[in-house]
């Protein structure tokens, strides 16, 4: 499955604050947002969530939140060097062993290229 970037999740918010309860106002939209969520996967689209627990109540992150985490962890990592560099990416190796047969192709085709050149340049003298 593939979800948005998504923030923390509600165990984190207990654990900060230290397993001693969470103040009522915080508790209070939390919980009117994920019954208004359940309702509509109840009623609207005929699911029934079974495995409701903090791990999996999380909480979205704002676009700026959002545009932190993809400049910290992409544009500004190693990932990013990859796509900048000219080198080929190689995942596996069936991709390596084809890569080295493209390579070996090439070089064949310049040597061909170049033993060409060189016999009409000898014509030509």
């Amino acid at each position: 499955m593939a979800f948005e970037v998504l923030g923390k999740n509600l165990l984190s918010l207990i654990k900060q604050y230290d397993y001693r309860g969470i103040p009522i106002p915080i508790v209070r939209n939390i919980t009117k947002q994920l019954l208004l969520g359940l309702d509509y996967m109840h009623r609207i689209c005929g699911i029934i969530h079974t495995d409701l627990k903090p791990e999996n109540v999380v909480f979205a992150l704002t676009e700026r939140q959002k545009f932190d985490l993809l400049y910290q962890n992409v544009l500004n990592g190693p990932l990013i060097d990859l796509f900048e560099s000219t080198t080929p990416i190689i995942l596996n190796s069936k991709q390596l062993k084809n890569q080295k047969k493209k390579e070996r192709k090439k070089k064949k085709l310049a040597e061909a290229k170049n033993l060409d050149e060189a016999e009409e340049s000898k014509d030509n003298a």
